[in-house]
């Protein structure tokens, strides 16, 4: 199997005040396989293959991108695919209707239960139940989906001061870094989604030492990147009317959708930096990581109109 090669585009937006930056396409490389899942999916997809797996699973939250982009890929390049889902079944879910027209097994566990969805006994007990089985963890956030997202810097030509990118798993921005080219030139700058104070720097600690196994290099990286965790606006999946104005205010000047868990909070923090953090005449990209499937399980939470 080949993964299509898909190079994205960049658009330049405005944001309020008249700040003009680059924005990387990522939501545009695939319909239903979107953003970073695209990136963070493909090796994870590509080993499957290679390791003679039928079946791939993974897990998620009921409004999960990650699930939604897993069971799509699965139907578009020959795999079956089980989501383990936090939480209950719901017919009217659009997430999981949409998983489930993809054809993929939802397998349902209580949130404490799935809390324990990393210890042996659990996927000893899913390998009982659904036999061999590629495991995919939560959010693609392995050393594969940070294989995948180092990518991103082939569509990247220009030279910026500043790469800007959500951040939930940490895992896009690892790759980011990883990844970057002119570290001296261009600082990646991450904004957590989530209220984890700083959990988030951990992780990506974490995450780098994934790849690198190695502390001491971990440390070396510090210098080259920056994370603004004050932006999540009450924590993650948190909607404000602030951010919902964003949002739509962005959408009517750049013809451009954001999601509101990610991409919008991402947007918004840096309108707040320019001027602050950022100087305002530094060029800058951010990175739209795609996702936009999750504003119709905020509609139908009746969380956005």
């Amino acid at each position: 199997m080949k993964w299509p090669h898909k190079k994205s585009s960049i658009s330049q937006v405005k944001l309020p005040g008249g700040f003009e930056l680059d924005l990387l396409r990522d939501d545009e490389l695939h319909s239903q396989i979107s953003g970073n899942k695209w990136r963070k999916l493909k090796f994870n997809v590509l080993k499957a293959e290679q390791k003679r797996y039928e079946q791939i699973l993974t897990y998620g939250g009921a409004f999960s991108n990650h699930i939604a982009a897993t069971a799509a890929a699965g139907k578009e390049f020959g795999f079956k695919t089980i989501g383990v889902i936090r939480g209950e079944y719901d017919s009217n879910n659009p997430t999981l209707k949409f998983a489930e027209n993809c054809e993929m097994q939802l397998h349902f566990v209580s949130r404490s239960h799935y809390r324990e969805k990393d210890a042996k006994f659990f996927r000893s007990d899913l390998r009982k139940k659904f036999g061999p089985f590629f495991n995919i963890p939560e959010g693609g956030a392995n050393f594969e989906g940070i294989q995948g997202c180092q990518e991103i810097w082939k569509d990247i030509e220009r030279e910026y001061d500043y790469v800007i990118v959500p951040c939930g798993t940490c895992t896009t921005m690892a790759g980011l870094i990883l990844g970057n080219p002119n570290p001296v030139r261009t600082k990646v700058v991450g904004i957590p989604v989530l209220n984890v104070n700083d959990g988030m720097r951990s992780d990506l600690n974490q995450k780098l030492f994934q790849v690198l196994y190695d502390w001491e290099l971990v440390e070396d990286y510090k210098d080259d990147y920056l994370l603004y965790p004050d932006f999540h606006l009450g924590g993650y999946a948190k909607i404000t009317p602030e951010l919902k104005g964003f949002v739509e205010s962005f959408k009517s000047e750049n013809a451009i959708q954001l999601d509101y868990i990610y991409n919008g909070k991402m947007i918004f923090a840096l309108s707040e930096l320019i001027g602050e953090k950022i100087p305002e005449y530094s060029k800058v990209l951010a990175i739209h990581t795609g996702g936009v499937q999750g504003n119709e399980g905020l509609r139908y939470m009746g969380k956005i109109q």
